[in-house]
């Protein structure tokens, strides 16, 4: 028997998306924004995830802790909250516990570009599309189960500004709900998929305000950059119920506040800028993982 499993989680940004390294640089840009080591390619961090999840359930379901409170004399859903996303060290009877999910890097799998030919157009790899895909529960209906459709188109290209590209083929969504939402994607060779992100990405310049003034403060222009909106990326996440013995909880597992949480992100956003106009993202779609294998 079992006692984890798994469901990858499908966003569409909704305003562009910045989260920040952590400081300004010299470059292209004064704040960048994370990017993953090997490719370069812009990621949402799992930890940008699960705090701004957590955050949110925590103002709906968890009031203020009150004074001697231990995990023994919360509320039902209070010690639901904890059991999910853990706490530190209680100073009276020196417990302490992690959280029971555990949240993946959200990762581009459909890119937004310009077309002077067609418009907006929408850039993958073969690779994503896969890790997309891969795992999904055959249980499922075979809508699901392919997720996209498939169409050849070997030795034609598409014009993307400054870049005339040969394609290996197109793909559509099979669930005519977010095919409506995307169309023309292209499936491009993975060396260059990195380029074209980092060469598409929306880069804004803001200034400070003097309060004084109420005008622009004198030294205080500084640009930034984000993932921009209507970029779909995909993350897993793990429910590892590994100590329901010991600390039970009734009506919700960890994964319904995942869920919940995730929700919240179309209107309250996650990352930096978000009184700015960024940061917000829906999540379209959710599927359960198929777990292969066991240990006997």
């Amino acid at each position: 028997m079992r006692n984890f499993n798994i469901k990858k989680f499908i966003f569409r940004t909704i305003d562009p998306v910045h989260i920040g390294t952590g400081g300004t640089q010299l470059g292209r840009v004064d704040n960048s924004i994370i990017r993953e080591i090997g490719t370069n390619i812009p990621k949402i961090p799992g930890t940008s995830l699960m705090g701004a999840a957590r955050a949110y359930i925590e103002m709906q379901i968890s009031p203020p802790k009150k004074k001697n409170e231990t995990y023994e004399n919360m509320s039902n859903d209070r010690k639901s909250f904890f059991y999910t996303f853990g706490f530190a060290v209680e100073e009276e009877n020196g417990i302490s516990m992690a959280g029971t999910v555990n949240i993946s890097d959200a990762r581009i799998f459909f890119f937004p570009v310009y077309s002077p030919d067609k418009g907006p157009v929408w850039i993958t790899t073969k690779k994503r599309m896969n890790n997309v895909k891969e795992g999904l529960n055959k249980s499922d209906t075979e809508e699901e189960i392919e997720y996209f459709e498939q169409n050849d188109y070997a030795g034609e290209s598409i014009n993307l500004g400054w870049m005339v590209l040969n394609f290996e083929k197109t793909v559509s969504f099979k669930s005519a709900e977010l095919k409506e939402k995307v169309s023309e994607i292209y499936v491009v060779n993975e060396k260059i998929f990195s380029q074209l992100v980092n060469s598409n990405l929306e880069v804004r310049t803001s200034v400070a305000i003097n309060p004084e003034t109420g005008a622009a403060k004198e030294g205080a222009l500084f640009t930034y950059e984000a993932i921009p909106r209507e970029t779909w990326l995909y993350c897993d996440v793990i429910e590892n119920d590994y100590h329901s013995d010991k600390f039970p909880i009734e009506n919700k597992s960890p994964m319904d506040f995942v869920e919940a949480g995730f929700g919240y992100f179309e209107y309250l956003g996650v990352g930096g800028m978000t009184t700015r106009g960024f940061g917000r993202m829906k999540k379209e779609k959710q599927f359960d993982v198929q777990i292969n294998g066991s240990v006997k």
